[in-house]
């Protein structure tokens, strides 16, 4: 059973899609652009040594060089996938796409994300900016690539 579990982890680790936009040396953060009914989001994937179960959402906060951002999640309900023999979980979230958080992708050097979860706290640093602001500017994102089986 623990087999099949890690296996389906493992499996879903790699069918994620989006862009690496931070990191450490146990995490990885996935940011992908969505537009829903007018309404712009990210969407936001951590894989982590990090399991959460919460009605209460999350904070993000967006550190730059010339200030910090801190936004709630727009995801109330986060629950972690979480594998104890990988060690690794995959956490995901959403959240709105405000006109400052636009200015500042699109404006200041970010440095960090942080974010806080059910009491826990995960810093993350900035890798591929470019990227992000890639995503921003075009309102888009590249849409997941189908494998073979399916």
């Amino acid at each position: 059973m623990k087999r099949d579990v890690d296996n389906l982890m493992t499996e879903k680790i790699q069918r994620m899609h989006g862009t690496e936009i931070a990191g450490n040396d146990t995490a990885g953060l996935l940011i992908q652009f969505a537009e829903l009914n007018g309404f712009k989001f990210l969407e936001f994937q951590v894989i982590a040594p990090l399991k959460v179960k919460t009605f209460k959402g999350c904070v993000v906060t967006i550190k730059g060089a010339k200030g910090s951002l801190e936004i709630e999640s727009d995801t109330m309900e986060i629950d972690t996938d979480y594998s104890k023999s990988l060690g690794l979980g995959i956490t995901e979230f959403d959240i709105d796409l405000e006109d400052e958080l636009i200015d500042m992708i699109k404006n200041d050097i970010l440095q960090s994300i942080t974010i806080k979860v059910d009491g826990k706290m995960l810093v993350l640093t900035v890798k591929n900016q470019a990227e992000l602001q890639a995503k921003i500017t075009s309102g888009s994102d590249t849409p997941p690539q189908q494998l073979p089986n399916e």
